[in-house]
């Protein structure tokens, strides 16, 4: 398998390390979303990262999508997503928020230094920002006192 995207992406990061986690091999290609965009158009119509490119080239996007894979063939030991019922709504809510809170924080990344300065919108730039804030104090509500964001040992909200 091949994991295209750099570190700088957190969904790529991510997802390395869930198919490290859960013992799945993988080889990386460095490629980013906006510099190597004409590379990335083979493998992805929307031009992002991650995407991973199985062993019959079937092409697999998004980092939800990626994950959700690769916790079905990874070594069935490390359980980061409880099967059903509320543990795993809550893994999965969990999630949400730390994927919201990226999202946020790659968009206001995007905002403050892709776009010309004289055209940043300043409002919309503290929303991102807001949103971004919200969701890492909703998570580190949600740990407390304790080593893990759900129950007794890491899950996918954790990573």
């Amino acid at each position: 398998m091949l994991l295209i995207g750099r570190d700088l992406s957190p969904f790529v990061r991510r997802t390395a390390i869930v198919m490290a986690t859960v013992n799945v091999p993988f080889e990386r290609e460095v490629l980013a979303a906006i510099e190597d965009g004409a590379q990335l158009a083979p493998h992805t119509p929307l031009g992002r990262v991650p995407v991973l490119v199985l062993e019959d080239d079937e092409t697999l996007i998004d980092s939800a999508a990626i994950i959700d894979h690769i916790l079905e063939i990874g070594d069935p030991t490390h359980a980061l997503l409880p099967a059903m019922g509320h543990d795993r709504r809550r893994v999965q809510y969990l999630c949400a928020i730390a994927t919201g809170a990226m999202e946020k924080g790659v968009a206001s990344s995007y905002e403050r230094f892709q776009r010309p300065r004289e055209l940043i919108h300043g409002p919309w730039l503290d929303r991102l920002f807001d949103q971004a804030l919200r969701g890492l104090a909703a998570l580190e509500a949600a740990l407390g006192e304790c080593d893990w964001l759900h129950g007794d040992a890491m899950t996918l909200a954790d990573i």
